[in-house]
């Protein structure tokens, strides 16, 4: 058994909170648990930005025999955060360093509702089977599922020294979705006095976006 709870405090509104535990489910200690999870709030140096996040990740590890393991990994992972600000200067800005720009260090031309919302859900499962003693087999299953509710994207585009032109863009919602399955088998042998490391396996990915 192993448990770990830590609090970060910092600068610009840093808070951490994040735990991790790991414990034998069943006396036998064939089924180990163990879980990560973090909850993230921080703001910017500047006057707009900042991030509110919040991570998962259990994993279950179940040893059905001596020849037989299965793993099972997921990760979940909320935000809402702001996204950097893309700054282009034109020629006759006559601009051509971030100091040249006249405003001070820590303003910014936006406010922070123009943010965006994201989550994904990520699963794993992993089966290695001990076939003999020279040969394994390793199945492996991932989904993953990623979405954007929305994201606002800023523009600024310096056109002279003392005149900027803001833009906001907004993107989502955006989905994407990967499939996987991967069979692999993995074996060893010699021939004469040469030792060999043989994998054959295959692989099926779908993406949809």
């Amino acid at each position: 058994f192993f448990g770990n709870v830590g609090l970060t405090l910092g600068s610009f509104g840093l808070s951490r909170l994040t735990a991790d535990i790991n414990a034998p489910v069943n006396k036998d200690k064939t089924v180990m648990a163990r879980i990560n999870t973090a909850l993230h709030r921080q703001n910017s140096f500047s006057d707009f930005g900042r991030t509110n996040s919040f991570a998962f990740a259990p994993s279950v590890l179940y040893k059905a025999s001596e020849k037989l393991s299965v793993l099972f990994d997921a990760e979940i992972f909320n935000a809402t955060s702001s996204r950097p600000t893309y700054t282009i200067f034109t020629p006759n800005s006559g601009i051509t360093n971030y100091k040249d720009i006249p405003l001070e260090y820590r303003k910014s031309l936006y406010e922070n509702d123009l943010d965006s919302r994201t989550q994904s859900q990520k699963y794993f499962v992993e089966a290695k089977y001990k076939i003999s003693d020279n040969w394994t087999s390793s199945t492996n299953l991932s989904y993953v599922n990623e979405f954007t509710d929305y994201s606002y994207q800023t523009y600024n585009t310096w056109i002279t020294k003392d005149s900027v032109s803001r833009y906001v863009g907004i993107w989502g919602p955006i989905k994407s979705t990967y499939t996987n399955a991967q069979q692999n088998f993995t074996g060893k042998f010699n021939t004469g006095i040469l030792k060999h490391t043989l994998l054959v396996g295959f692989s099926y990915t779908n993406f949809y976006n």
